[in-house]
C-alpha cells in the first residue's frame, strides 16, 4: 500500500458521530484495508474525558453542564478532561503509528507540526522540551508566553491505540478564536488548573484571526512532509465508507 493520506472533512458534527466512525474505520485500518485517514471536525460545546481519572476534573454536574447545552462524554483516549467548541481545529487519526516509532514518538511528531505550522503565522511559540516547569509535571505539547510569565497551552492531544498499532480515539485540536475555549473554567483543561496555565488560540497569539481553512491547509501540508505521505486524497473514498 502506498503512502496515501486520505483526509474526509465532517464539518460540525456531534463527537459521539466521530467517535463512531473512528473506531469504524481503525477496523478498516488494521486490516489494511485502507490507508491513514485522518478526520477533520467541528463540535457544538462539549467535554470529553480521558483514561487519566486523576486529569479528569470537572467542576459542576454532568446535570449542570445538560443545562447549559454542554454535552459530556467519556472516551478512551489517554489524557484528561477538554473542552471542544466551535471555533476550533480538530483532527482525528486513524493511523498505523508503528511506522512512527509507536504512539509516543507520534505525539511528539504532531507537537513539532503545530509548532512549525503556528511559526508560519508568526506565534511566539515554543515546544515543551524548551520549558524548565517548576511545577511537578510533564510539560509536552506547545505552549506560547503572553509575556506575563504565565504559560498558555496552544495545542490539545491525546489517543487511545488499539493492539500497539492503530489510533481508534481521540485526536488533536487547536483554538482559531478567542471564544473557541469559551466556558474552559468548567475544567481543569488537561488536568492543568488555569493559575498553573492559561489557554490560548490563534486570535490571541496574533491579534487577528488567519483564515482558518488556509490553518488546516498549512497543518495538512505540515502533516505530509513530517510524515514522509507521498500524496493526500481528499474526499471519501469509495474503500474508505463505512
Amino acid at each position: 500500500m502506498s503512502l496515501e493520506l486520505i483526509v474526509i472533512e465532517l464539518g460540525k458534527v456531534r463527537f459521539k458521530e466521530v467517535e463512531k466512525k473512528q473506531k469504524q474505520l481503525s477496523e478498516l485500518r488494521a486490516q489494511e484495508k485502507i490507508p491513514d485517514t485522518i478526520l477533520i471536525a467541528e463540535h457544538p460545546p462539549t467535554i470529553t474525558t480521558g483514561s487519566n481519572e486523576e486529569w479528569n476534573k470537572i467542576h459542576i454536574t454532568i446535570e449542570e453542564l445538560s443545562e447549559m447545552g454542554i454535552e459530556f462524554y467519556k472516551s478512551k483516549r489517554g489524557g484528561g478532561a477538554t473542552l471542544l467548541n466551535p471555533g476550533q481545529l480538530i483532527f482525528y487519526p486513524i493511523v498505523d503509528v508503528s511506522r512512527f516509532g509507536g504512539q509516543w514518538n507520534y505525539l511528539r511528531a504532531i507537537e513539532e507540526v503545530a509548532y512549525d505550522v503556528s511559526r508560519i503565522f508568526g506565534a511566539a511559540t515554543f515546544l515543551g522540551k524548551e520549558y524548565n516547569s517548576t511545577i511537578d509535571r510533564d510539560y509536552t505539547c506547545v505552549w506560547h508566553s503572553n509575556g506575563s510569565g504565565k504559560k498558555e497551552k496552544f495545542l490539545a492531544q491525546g489517543y487511545f491505540v488499539n493492539g500497539s498499532r492503530i489510533i481508534s480515539n481521540g485526536g488533536f485540536s487547536v483554538n482559531i478564536y478567542k471564544n473557541s475555549y469559551e466556558n474552559i473554567k468548567l475544567i481543569d483543561h488537561c488536568g492543568f488548573k488555569l493559575d498553573q496555565v492559561g489557554i490560548t488560540s490563534f486570535e490571541d497569539m496574533l491579534g487577528y484571526t488567519p483564515d482558518k481553512n488556509l490553518i488546516q491547509e498549512k497543518f495538512l501540508t505540515a502533516i505530509q512532509k513530517k510524515f514522509n505521505y507521498e500524496f493526500i486524497t481528499k474526499g471519501e473514498s469509495s474503500y474508505a465508507k463505512a
